[in-house]
């Protein structure tokens, strides 16, 4: 499923409408590396993945994994994995459920 992100890139350039040559100069890429990336294999960076999708108004993890999740829940990933250790393990305390029952 991974593998499928070329499809994925190509059928959301497809279905928003625009070329992908647009896409990918409005993300500040040349036309050479619509063809390098959607046909010839090479892996992108990120930056310059999160830059297309941002063009598209899709989601980074939905082309590259096909997940379908919220543009909130993507800032959020996106937040997290930028966040100091502490302040990530504090943030997963305060979402964990709490335990009820026992006496205090």
């Amino acid at each position: 499923m991974i593998e499928d992100w070329r499809k994925r890139l190509a059928e959301t350039i497809e279905a928003k409408g625009f070329s992908k040559r647009a896409v990918f100069l409005a993300a500040g890429r040349g036309q050479r590396y619509v063809s390098s990336l959607l046909n010839e294999e090479k892996t992108p960076s990120i930056e310059s993945l999160a830059a297309v999708c941002k063009i598209l108004g899709v989601s980074t993890s939905y082309i590259l994994l096909g997940a379908k999740i919220s543009a909130e829940q993507e800032e959020l990933v996106s937040l997290f994995e930028k966040a100091h250790p502490d302040d990530r393990q504090a943030v997963l305390t305060l979402l964990r459920p709490r335990k009820r029952g026992g006496s205090h």
